[in-house]
């Protein structure tokens, strides 16, 4: 058995966590709160037709092509200023485009956030339907991003819980010895290039 270390920051109790830590999603039910960002109808549906790294896609919806930074994580950057490709990127994208390309998605906004990042790109949870697979947390949950809480938004509590269950399984970036499971830098898309 696993044993997680876990810190809480959400301003919600957590319901008490099922007799078998091996369903994750349980889990991760038990950190959401209940007025969740999910909880809202969606504010787009579309078709993922695009994938440009790990934590952006483009999103097909009412014949345009709408450019989608997935909310609360952080990928490695392919061919950002700092560093060609940064380790990891194109496993990351790899395990996106696996989970997403070609498929319908419902984005859902957090009020809390701005809708766009300084690139233009609508920052949202994105939702594969029909199954309901919640993308931002799924690539935290492989290890291929991390929690990144720079924009609010209400999973964070389940975000840092599936990047310490990554990390101790040493699942994606976490396989790499030297790989920190901090945040990156506070300014938002530092590193992003498209």
């Amino acid at each position: 058995m696993v044993t997680i270390p876990l810190t809480i920051k959400a301003p919600f109790k957590p319901a008490p966590l099922p007799d078998h830590p091996t369903d994750f999603t349980a889990i991760i039910d038990a950190f959401t709160p209940p007025n969740s960002d999910l909880a809202a109808p969606p504010f787009l549906s579309g078709l993922v037709s695009r994938v440009y790294d790990g934590d952006s896609l483009g999103i097909l919806a009412n014949n345009a092509l709408l450019r989608v930074r997935l909310i609360g994580i952080d990928a490695p950057e392919i061919n950002s200023p700092t560093a060609c490709n940064e380790p990891g990127s194109h496993e990351a994208q790899a395990a996106l485009a696996l989970l997403a390309l070609g498929m319908p998605v419902s984005l859902h906004l957090s009020p809390a956030a701005p809708a766009n990042d300084r690139f233009g790109r609508l920052v949202a949870h994105v939702v594969r339907l029909p199954d309901r697979l919640h993308l931002n947390l799924e690539m935290i949950r492989q290890g291929h991003a991390t929690a990144w809480p720079y924009y609010p938004h209400s999973h964070v509590a389940a975000f840092e819980y599936a990047q310490h269950f990554a990390a101790s399984c040493r699942f994606g970036l976490f396989r790499r010895p030297r790989h920190s499971p901090d945040p990156p830098p506070s300014v938002p898309g530092d590193a992003d290039v498209d």
